[in-house]
Formats: C-alpha cells, structure tokens, sequence
C-alpha cells in the first residue's frame, strides 16, 4: 500500500502497518480426518470455503483453498493465523462445512466436521519459497 497521498483513513492505516498480529500458513490436513469426511480413491479434491480455524475452542485464524493432490498425498490449504499459532509443527483444528447463514448465528457449530491440521511454511514447497521469483 502507498501512503504517498491523501485518503481516507491514512493516519489509522499509517499507525497500524507494522501491527502484523497474523501470519500466513500452510495447513497440513490430518489424513484419517479427510478419509473420514470426504471418502477414499480421490485423485484430486478441491474446496474453496472459508474454514475457522482453532486452538481448542478459540478462533485463531481462516483457511481456505484447500487442495488434495495424489502427487503429493496430502491434503493442504492456506491459512491466516494469529502469530503466536504459526510455529511449525503446531497442531490445531479447522471446522470445515457450509454455514447455513445469518438466521444461524456466526458461533453455529452443527454440522461441521472437525479436522485435524498442522502448521507448515508457505508456499508449502522449498522451491516455492526459496528459488521461485527470488529477483
């Protein structure tokens, strides 16, 4: 973002812009959880939701994009996570499901499915974030 004009809200922005509380994550999904939830015999999944993403119970962050590619055997998303749950390795849980809207309340929590993750680096490959656009 450019701050070298006027517009409003600048100053808020200005004053927020090294205020970072998230970081952006790979989401290694559990393997039994997404034979459990979707099935077996996939070669490739894809799912566009919004997923909450937690520690326990707490709202920790958002996942979307998730992609599961026989290649690589596993199945993956990006996330958005408060820093102090972005150390690789750490284990949380999404809730993965289709909202039924507004008359349900943001804290409606029937007919999801709990999946297990694990924090990883993104992009998820070495390639991706040491060599790929390195200029």
């Amino acid at each position: 973002m450019s701050f070298n004009h006027e517009f409003i809200g600048r100053d808020a922005l200005y004053a927020a812009k090294d205020k970072i509380h998230r970081t952006k994550v790979t989401l290694i999904w559990n393997a039994d959880d997404v034979r459990r939830v979707f099935g077996s015999g996939h070669d490739l999944l894809l799912s566009y939701s919004k997923d909450r993403v937690e520690a326990g119970s707490k709202l920790v962050g958002v996942s979307e994009y998730m992609t599961f590619m026989a290649p690589a055997g596993t199945a993956h998303s990006l996330a958005v996570i408060e820093n102090d749950f972005a150390k690789p390795g750490t284990e949380l849980s999404l809730l993965w499901g289709q909202h039924p809207g507004p008359a349900a309340g943001v804290d409606y929590r029937e007919n999801f499915e709990r999946i297990r993750v694990v924090v990883q680096l993104a992009p998820y490959y070495d390639y991706a974030r040491t060599q790929y656009r390195v200029d």
